[in-house]
């Protein structure tokens, strides 16, 4: 209060009379009588805003104590993390854990950590409100939530729903997403085995799907090479029907028998092992199927397709999905 008296006495009997007074060319002295009946005014004007300003400084004191506590809060947690990822470190070198128990722990103890930053960011408490005020629903609440996760872990993957063709990589009933929605034009390997591999930047990286999200991998780690000819192949697959998937440098797709003899040169953009005798591959971006030969026995014209189980393979052409036999006939 004692701000607003004094900037009014300084406002009313000494600026305006010796500025606004002249600039009218009413004088200073008129100006002044003026302005002693306007002192009321500006007093009450001035005074109300002037018990606000503690206001506004305790405002912002709050704001710093509370992101000091969140900023502890992180600390702590990321502290919590690290003692427990090295109690099983310490469990695993003692042999009281396994290394794929102990995978599966650190991935837990990972997931936990990045669900627990995801939830302290500003993206996360507006989704939290948005869908508390019921504009979003739970659905898309979550599935928003999943890529934030995603952009904290790198990679996430989950399960198909049911007509969901979408091909970023998917293979049996996974589809995997990364940060950006990229799509990766080279999986390296389809899940199997509760593992793939994938392509990205030069490196062949190893994930794990034991757990939700994809959090840790492994570089470089890929099957055994072999050289053929003078020329270095990726084993990128087990045998499967006596033969190997396989990859040149350049990461196209052939295949070799179980001596390692190349049968069929790497030129495909994507294939996967073959499966009831056939094998799906791509090209041009296009899918289909080839024997074991390499003959293509149904033609390269799919958007998307999957491998043969039980004598079937699902395909897409055109948005239009539906099954086929192994002559490419629809059932």
């Amino acid at each position: 209060m004692e701000v607003g008296i004094a900037l009014n006495i300084i406002l009313s009997l000494w600026i305006i009379p010796t500025y606004l007074g002249k600039k009218r060319k009413i004088g200073f002295t008129w100006s002044l009588v003026a302005c002693v009946f306007l002192t009321p005014i500006l007093g009450v004007i001035i005074t109300l805003l002037s018990p606000k300003l503690p206001e506004y400084k305790k405002e912002s004191i709050r704001k710093r104590k509370e992101l000091k506590s969140i900023n502890n809060r992180f600390k702590e947690e990321l502290l919590n993390y690290e003692n427990k990822l090295d109690d099983l470190k310490d469990l695993k070198d003692k042999g009281i854990l396994t290394q794929d128990e102990f995978n599966q722990k650190s991935a837990k103890l990972k997931a936990d950590k990045t669900k627990k930053e995801v939830e302290q960011t500003a993206e996360y408490k507006k989704l939290k409100d948005l869908y508390d005020d019921g504009i979003l629903t739970k659905e898309e609440f979550e599935s928003k939530v999943q890529k934030l996760s995603t952009s904290q872990s790198g990679f996430l993957f989950r399960k198909i729903k049911e007509g969901n063709s979408r091909r970023i990589g998917v293979y049996e009933e996974y589809i995997i997403d990364n940060n950006l929605g990229e799509k990766y034009e080279h999986i390296y390997k389809a899940i199997k085995d509760n593992r793939f591999f994938i392509y990205k930047e030069g490196e062949i990286l190893f994930f794990d799907t034991k757990s939700e999200i994809l959090n840790f991998l492994k570089s470089k780690k890929h099957y055994k090479s072999f050289t053929y000819q003078g020329i270095d192949y990726n084993i990128a697959d087990n045998l499967s029907e006596g033969y190997f998937l396989i990859s040149d440098g350049n990461l196209n797709y052939g295949f070799a028998n179980k001596d390692k003899i190349v049968t069929i040169k790497p030129k495909y953009e994507f294939a996967d092992s073959f499966s009831n005798g056939l094998a799906l591959v791509r090209f041009n971006r296009k899918f289909g199927f080839i024997d074991y030969s390499g003959k293509v026995v149904i033609d390269l014209m799919y958007d998307d397709a999957s491998s043969f189980k039980n004598g079937i393979a699902d395909v897409e052409v055109g948005g239009y999905k539906h099954t086929i036999n192994k002559k490419g006939k629809k059932i």
